[in-house]
């Protein structure tokens, strides 16, 4: 997608990531004044070991083995369970809800990777899918709405508006 494609937000919240600041910056860059929401914990799980690598180099690891196998849970080789990871980001993601309903924006665009929005969406969308129904492709995402009056009211969930 071209960056003048991408919808228009009143607030930008960003992983950590070098990648992703520079994306925001990129689709974004009147934003570049006004400040991007840099949130550490909407990072990428940390994959440890097996950090930098591909499948390739992987496949026969056992450990890597094990962790695929056991759809995350189980750790071997420093990385983060998908539970801890689903702990963190959600609780970043809170955070930034509450910010978008503190500065009263109409909207607002978050600059992820695709294991944290399906994160994400695994957590508040109902009816639940399987997590990786929410993968997209580089430079795409979703288009979600929050119903605020529902969100401080404790009943937290995200309603898919359309697949961009």
């Amino acid at each position: 997608m071209r960056a003048e494609s991408y919808p228009p937000a009143d607030i930008i919240f960003s992983s950590p990531m070098k990648r992703c600041q520079e994306t925001a910056a990129i689709i974004y860059p009147t934003h570049k004044k006004e400040g991007i929401y840099v949130i550490p914990d909407l990072r990428e799980t940390d994959f440890g070991d097996f950090e930098g690598k591909n499948f390739e180099e992987l496949k026969n690891h056992l450990d890597y083995q094990c962790w695929i196998n056991s759809n995350g849970e189980i750790t071997t080789a420093g990385q983060e369970s998908r539970k801890e990871v689903q702990r963190r980001v959600i609780s970043a993601f809170r955070q930034c809800v509450e910010i978008i309903i503190e500065k009263q924006a109409k909207t607002a665009a978050f600059i992820l990777h695709g294991g944290t929005i399906m994160t994400i969406m695994d957590y508040f969308i109902k009816p639940k899918h399987d997590f990786y129904h929410w993968q997209v492709k580089n430079g795409s995402g979703y288009r979600i709405k929050i119903e605020e009056k529902d969100w401080l009211s404790g009943r937290e969930y995200l309603i898919p508006d359309q697949k961009l």
